[in-house]
């Protein structure tokens, strides 16, 4: 006895479960990126650089002696 395999096909009517079930899954992940994305972008700019104070006085010194040096 031999056991006799056909290729699986879809009908046309599974076919469409398939599509809409994929365009689900996709509308699903497309909203999942988005939600992270915005969350991604909040966090970006709410990230502020640290204030290098002391580089920032360094350079105010260093204006003022160029500008006393240029008065002289």
């Amino acid at each position: 006895m031999r056991c006799q395999t056909r290729p699986a096909r879809l009908e046309p009517a599974d076919y469409a479960d398939s599509r809409s079930s994929a365009a689900i899954v996709a509308g699903a992940l497309l909203m999942l990126a988005a939600i992270l994305g915005l969350i991604g972008r909040n966090r970006v700019n709410h990230a502020t650089p640290p204030i290098p104070e002391a580089e920032i006085e360094s350079a105010k010194t260093d204006i003022d002696v160029v500008e006393e040096r240029a008065r002289r």
